[in-house]
């Protein structure tokens, strides 16, 4: 399951983050077995800003979410999507940071 949603879904320090009180239910289960992760996602958010302010304040939830969430914890409850996308960052990406990232050449960058 590779959609952010249940990622951000999995750590109830991200929803509290993201959604305050509402976040912090205790029947989520297994974020990976959630039918729509999206859809869970909007509900949320539809319980705790109006319509007309949605969009902006999906990206502020997302972000506080985000800021929020913890690695290790996610990963263990998201073993099947974040855990590999984790993997793959660390591995591929993380060095890249470390070392600098030299474009090859004709790359157009």
């Amino acid at each position: 399951v590779q959609e952010i949603e249940a990622w951000l879904l999995a750590d109830s320090q991200a929803r509290a983050a993201a959604f305050g009180a509402a976040g912090q239910a205790s029947d989520w289960g297994s974020p990976e077995e959630i039918p729509d992760p999206k859809q869970r996602w909007q509900t949320m958010l539809g319980t705790v800003h109006s319509p007309a302010d949605r969009t902006l304040r999906d990206i502020d939830c997302r972000t506080r979410a985000i800021e929020a969430m913890r690695m290790p914890l996610v990963a263990d409850s998201c073993r099947r999507g974040f855990g590999p996308f984790r993997d793959e960052v660390t591995r591929d990406i993380v060095p890249l940071l470390h070392h600098g990232y030299a474009p090859a050449e004709g790359d157009g960058r």
